[in-house]
């Protein structure tokens, strides 16, 4: 049994941005399942899964058109007393086409997916 190669994606909030382009790019460049076992939490889950999923672009894209400015965040909302982070929004985002993920390759995939 040989050495085995694991990934630790993070997450918290608006990081995911970083971690977005971290996985998009070692996904083009190493291939979706060059990890035998990657770990995610929070925000990092998405942009790990989409990898898994050979979908580089599409969790690349969701953040750079799709979560820019106040669309996720809108900091005038504290005033307004209602969130800052529109959560709705988000899970909106990934339950559409506009982010749509490839369930069969990721339940295919020889790589392990942890969520903690």
């Amino acid at each position: 049994m040989g050495l085995k190669r694991a990934k630790i994606t993070v997450g918290g909030g608006l990081k995911g941005a970083f971690t977005a382009g971290v996985d998009a790019t070692l996904c083009r460049e190493l291939g979706c399942d060059f990890f035998d076992n990657v770990y995610a939490y929070s925000v990092g889950v998405y942009s790990s899964t989409f990898a898994t999923a050979n979908q580089p672009d599409v969790i690349e894209e969701t953040w750079k058109n799709l979560v820019h400015g106040t669309q996720l965040v809108d900091l005038k909302n504290f005033r307004l007393g209602k969130p800052i982070l529109n959560l709705e929004y988000l899970e909106e985002i990934f339950q559409d086409e506009r982010s749509a993920l490839d369930l069969d390759t990721v339940f295919s995939s020889k790589t392990k997916l942890t969520y903690v």
